[in-house]
């Protein structure tokens, strides 16, 4: 592949590591490594990933009463993940939800309608405009979803870009010929983007993911969808002590840039977080009180910013994601301020060989399985055994 010719091409264990050559007297210098949580710190393949298969698979199936697993794949996540735009589990989920129920039939998508723009609706809590819908829908169920779905969906995933959700309705629009009060019908009902008292959507993957004692603690509220054990308990650490420690006695200063909420984080990476000094912790959650009206997430590189500014004085900071939307980040950060290099890891997602092929279109600085190799880059670049 042409693109190798830009690259040094490493092994570890016999898996890949790629290194940008004319990035090489840069990564001699770094001072400062900030961390994504989610398929960087975390294993989340069994957690996050698959909360969004089963929160639309038990709207669909419950809708419908017919069984649609199998139809939302890995690739299909990945799809939507390589975009740009959908880092958020939330967004994918509603997104690919939206497009399902609009592929019912005319009559049941007019039956929804009805029910959404009656009175009532609006006066009754996220589950029982659940149970009402699905109540309704009995006498055209098992409702029948096209076999060619599956592609659709695909062909749907490939059109979206980094501007997420945003760009959603347009996509809809191109795509079917949609009544537009339809389409607001289906929208009111899941409600989305809302919090998981406003949203089903938000609601159901929430509590899937939490289990319902994390999910009371979390969001003080009893579950009502979903009342089994969480699959957050399914996350592994990637991150360790000894890596963190090779880190510190190196004098380098570690932060966190994560969307996952701060309370999931510490859940998950439980004493490990003490080895982060909490002022460089930036979750999305903790510093949204502040600043409501401006849209944070990624790819805005605000929440980067907010973590450098913690982390000062250092030379030049690596930030290591495992998506397209964290690359772009840095790549908009740059802009502004050319401080930062940018290293993709790809051992824990979705599909890992499509995710090299990515970073190296996006021009990633590294490329590497896992976070676990950072010691043995840094070790040799300190002892300047490459020459750029």
């Amino acid at each position: 592949m042409k693109l190798y010719g830009e690259y040094l091409n490493l092994k570890s264990n016999n898996e890949k590591i790629l290194i940008k050559k004319n990035s090489l007297r840069k990564i001699s210098k770094i001072d400062a490594i900030i961390f994504d949580c989610d398929g960087v710190l975390i294993d989340v393949r069994q957690s996050y990933y698959k909360a969004t298969i089963e929160t639309i698979n038990y709207i669909i199936n419950n809708l419908t009463n017919s069984k649609i697993d199998g139809l939302v794949t890995n690739e299909i996540i990945h799809l939507f993940k390589k975009s740009g735009g959908y880092n958020n589990e939330w967004d994918i989920s509603y997104a690919i939800t939206l497009f399902i129920i609009l592929k019912f039939p005319k009559e049941v998508l007019k039956e929804i309608s009805l029910i959404v723009n009656s009175k009532l609706f609006k006066e009754i809590s996220l589950y029982e405009r659940f149970k009402i819908v699905k109540n309704k829908l009995y006498k055209y169920q098992p409702i029948k979803i096209p076999k060619s779905i599956k592609n659709e969906l695909k062909e749907f995933a490939k059109r979206m870009d980094y501007s997420g959700i945003v760009l959603l309705d347009k996509i809809l629009r191109r795509s079917f010929k949609i009544n537009e009060d339809i389409l607001k019908s289906v929208k009111e009902f899941l409600c989305y983007p809302g919090n998981v008292k406003e949203s089903i959507i938000t609601r159901i993957f929430e509590e899937i993911f939490c289990g319902h004692k994390l999910f009371r603690k979390a969001y003080n509220i009893k579950p009502c969808f979903f009342f089994g054990k969480g699959l957050i308990n399914n996350e592994k650490l990637i991150i360790s002590n000894k890596l963190l420690n090779i880190l510190l006695n190196n004098g380098i200063k570690i932060g966190i840039v994560s969307g996952r909420p701060y309370i999931f984080a510490k859940y998950s990476l439980k004493k490990m977080i003490k080895k982060f000094d909490e002022k460089s912790l930036i979750f999305l959650d903790k510093i949204k009180a502040n600043r409501k009206r401006v849209k944070i997430s990624k790819p805005n590189p605000l929440m980067l910013f907010e973590c450098t500014k913690r982390l000062e004085p250092f030379y030049l900071a690596l930030y290591v994601g495992d998506s397209n939307e964290d690359a772009i980040m840095v790549k908009l950060a740059n802009k502004k301020e050319n401080k930062f290099l940018f290293a993709g890891v790809y051992k824990h997602t979705l599909i890992p060989k499509k995710t090299i092929l990515e970073f190296l279109n996006l021009k990633a600085d590294l490329i590497l399985p896992s976070i676990l190799e950072l010691p043995l880059i840094i070790n040799k670049f300190k002892r300047s055994d490459f020459n750029a």
